[in-house]
């Protein structure tokens, strides 16, 4: 029957309806009556089906209620409907809850801060409810704008109250929405620009108690700790496809506040996120913040700094592999806005300091990233970042132009990123796409340019720690003193030497002849032979690092370098050098030949020793002629390492230019000779030997004539023919007929034998034929360990 039509007599009415009624007292300051609330609960759990009558009663109660400004008997509405929500679990609640809604609903509209964190408290219990069957059409869009709305509330006795409210709701609504599958709207872009604001806004708000609200609160958690405690919820529980609905309005909240630059609310923020993201996902919010500086890549350099270092701190605590697999695109957006920077002019000083913050900020998060990447994929960054650099002429003689700007810039950046890579093999460090140009870039005509290249070199090539022993050029008495870490190189770095060694070599030389180097360069060129020294020495080393000393001393002696205080320095740092190179080689003769050199240089020429030539006041008296007995004798470097077992012809070759220096040969071959093919499995057949003699270009013969060749030898026609007859010939012929025509010789074979040298190939038969002793056999090179 009709609600509105009962009467006033209690016999009239169903019996539901009687049941809500007595739970009223006559003074809603008694509270509701407990005695009559458990026969209301019984009497509904006993007929679910009149669940939903009850609640749509105890709704239109509360309207009443509320219209009439009757607050008690509105609370004991809320208190009876909580009670029933939480006592009665059936199919038949869904019903009952929209009720239960339309009374939250109705608490939240009203003005009075109580009313509404009474609708509040009862939310977040109903939240807490699972719910045995779906519901296919609830919606929380209401609930959702109006916590959000309570947490800004800016009333002015119960301001705390009401945002801790507002907050609470959320979460309630969190909680509710965000495990149903049911409710994918939840994480659509306008419910998220209510919720994450709202709770970013109390986050970095802080406490804001008035005094009137201090004492009654006391207990109560702070609006920015509940904030922070549901927004990091809300993150963990964020899937891949959602997480970035939750982080652009994060970063449009930053920048709607100004909050980049004016606290420190943007690092902490995002500290939250990283620590509370799955791990999976981290990578998503490093990208978001990545296409965020792009956007603004017109901003000023302030802003973009303190973005970037927010994404450095990211990095910092993200897992291994959060960049994602768009690493090089990452290093990429990073250096097109360090190029940029570079490029801008500043307008004031201020600004300039600001760019200048900013370039430091790229290269610190670039090191961060390669923090965070294996040591090939390191390598990869570094060919990558060195591949960027624009190319200075030498005659150059502008100081500040863009490009030495940005070449110094990305330096550093390849210093970032090597000191995060730890040596193993010298081969996988100095890859020839890595190698060259950077030791190209390390015999240009700036001092600091070069001074940076060889602290890229001594952070490739040290692997043991010994970078600080060799700060400063002196001559050591005894190499214990030192305290050197020496191990004997692998097979695999005596090969580099032998091949790449040289060319580090030949650079270090035209570095050390470069007449503009102060002691800076010195000492780190001085740094880079040491450092060379001890991870690469070996008996199949010395002759080489032997011909260098001498080398650099007769380059020292040469009559077009100038001026003369640049010889008297490369003749200091080459006595030094030496004198550690007899030490490690353990050459009795040459450590005593070096010593009484130094010795006699202190007598007669002690502006040729590292304390005066390198650390003087350049004011000491040059000697024009060297004494012999003040240089090192090439006779005595030949004689000691003879006898010491080592092949020392190569000791007097000079050091020319490397061939291999270009990176890129640039050469296309648009057609394959034969007669020109080498094929190395040729060179160590014990059996065959490769014809010598250079074959003439109108003699050679390609791939594409051989095929012209054979296809016009016969028609189709007289080769089906010769096919027939040849199938023929094998199934009637005699056996011995068959046999002599198997081991005849065919034209090809001929031909291949004329082209191959008939004359070497019947000799190195016959030879292979003769008896010969096996420890006399000369076996090939790759065959012999």
């Amino acid at each position: 029957m009709p609600l509105d039509c009962t009467g006033c007599c209690a016999g009239c009415k169903p019996r539901w309806m009687n049941l809500v009624n007595n739970i009223y007292p006559a003074n809603p300051q008694d509270g509701l009556i407990k005695a009559n609330m458990p026969k209301l609960t019984y009497y509904a759990l006993s007929n679910p089906q009149k669940l939903d009558r009850i609640g749509e009663y105890l709704s239109k109660r509360l309207s009443r209620d509320l219209q009439r400004n009757r607050i008690g008997f509105a609370s004991i509405a809320m208190e009876a409907m909580d009670k029933l929500l939480v006592a009665c679990h059936s199919q038949s609640l869904n019903l009952f809850v929209e009720s239960f809604l339309k009374m939250v609903q109705k608490l939240l509209e009203c003005s009075d801060p109580e009313m509404q964190c009474l609708a509040t408290v009862s939310f977040v219990k109903f939240s807490n409810i699972e719910e045995d069957t779906p519901s296919y059409h609830r919606r929380y869009d209401f609930f959702v704008s109006q916590f959000s709305a309570m947490c800004h509330s800016n009333h002015h006795t119960a301001k705390l109250r009401i945002r801790t409210s507002g907050i609470q709701g959320l979460q309630g609504v969190i909680r509710k929405t965000v495990c149903d599958e049911l409710q994918p709207d939840i994480w659509a872009q306008h419910h998220m620009d209510k919720i994450v604001p709202s709770l970013l806004y109390n986050m970095h708000s802080g406490p804001d108690n008035p005094p009137a609200e201090s004492a009654a609160t006391a207990d109560e958690e702070p609006a920015s700790a509940a904030a922070e405690k549901v927004f990091r919820d809300l993150v963990c529980r964020a899937a891949f496809s959602n997480l970035k609905s939750v982080l652009q309005p994060v970063l449009l909240h930053m920048d709607s506040h100004n909050l980049w630059t004016k606290t420190v609310f943007p690092s902490a923020c995002f500290k939250i996120i990283m620590y509370s993201v799955q791990a999976q996902y981290s990578h998503i919010v490093v990208q978001k913040l990545m296409s965020h500086l792009d956007m603004h890549s017109k901003s000023p350099a302030r802003l973009k700094a303190r973005i970037t270092d927010v994404l450095s701190e990211t990095v910092i605590i993200a897992a291994g592999g959060s960049i994602g697999p768009s690493v090089l695109e990452v290093f990429n957006s990073l250096l097109r806005h360090l190029r940029v920077s570079v490029e801008y002019t500043a307008n004031s000083e201020q600004e300039q300091t600001d760019n200048t913050r900013f370039q430091e900020s790229i290269i610190n998060t670039i090191g961060e990233f390669a923090n965070h990447l294996p040591d090939f994929q390191k390598i990869e960054i570094l060919m990558f970042v060195i591949n960027k650099m624009p190319t200075t002429p030498q005659a150059e003689k502008v100081e500040l132009t863009t490009n030495s700007q940005l070449q110094t810039m990305l330096l550093k950046t390849v210093l970032k990123v090597a000191t995060t890579y730890r040596t193993v093999l010298m081969s996988n460090a100095f890859p020839s796409s890595l190698k060259n140009p950077l030791l190209q870039l390390s015999v240009v005509n700036k001092p600091s340019t070069r001074l940076m290249v060889q602290q890229i070199l001594h952070t490739l090539i040290d692997r043991h720690n010994n970078l600080d022993k060799f700060s400063r050029i002196w001559i050591p008495e005894d190499i214990a003193e030192l305290y050197l870490t020496v191990e004997k190189p692998s097979r695999q770095d005596v090969h580099f030497m032998s091949h790449g060694g040289q060319h580090i070599l030949w650079h270090l030389m035209e570095n050390l002849r470069l007449p503009n180097n102060d002691k800076a360069n010195i000492e780190s060129l001085y740094t880079t032979m040491c450092l060379l020294l001890v991870e690469l020495v070996a008996d199949e080393t010395l002759v080489a690092f032997a011909s260098f000393i001498l080398n650099l001393q007769e380059a020292a002696i040469a009559d077009d370098l100038s001026p003369h205080q640049c010889a008297v320095q490369i003749h200091a740092t080459v006595i030094a050098f030496a004198s550690v190179f007899a030490e490690l080689a353990g050459v009795t003769e040459l450590q005593e030949h070096i010593s009484q050199v130094a010795s006699n240089r202190k007598s007669f020429c002690p502006h040729l020793l590292p304390e005066l030539a390198i650390y003087g006041t350049g004011t000491e008296t040059l000697v024009q002629e060297i004494p012999e007995n003040c240089l090192l004798d090439k006779t005595v470097f030949k004689s000691s390492l003879e006898h010491s077992g080592l092949d020392i012809a190569n000791l007097s070759k000079p050091m020319t230019m490397p061939d291999n220096m270009e990176v890129f040969s640039g050469k296309d071959h648009e057609t394959t000779s034969i007669g020109n093919l080498e094929i190395d499995s040729l060179e160590s057949s014990p059996t065959l030997r490769r014809n010598s003699a250079v074959i003439p270009a109108d003699e050679r013969l390609t791939f594409s004539q051989i095929k012209t060749a054979l296809a016009s030898e016969e028609d189709l026609a007289a080769v089906e023919a010769i096919r027939r007859q040849t199938r023929q010939e094998f199934e009637t012929a005699p056996l011995e007929i068959i046999m002599n025509r198997a081991t005849s010789r065919s034209n090809l074979h001929d031909r291949l034998f004329e082209i191959l040298g008939d004359d070497d190939v019947d000799g190195a038969l016959i030879d292979t034929q003769q008896a010969v002793a096996i420890e006399n056999i000369k076996y090939p090179a790759m065959f012999v360990y």
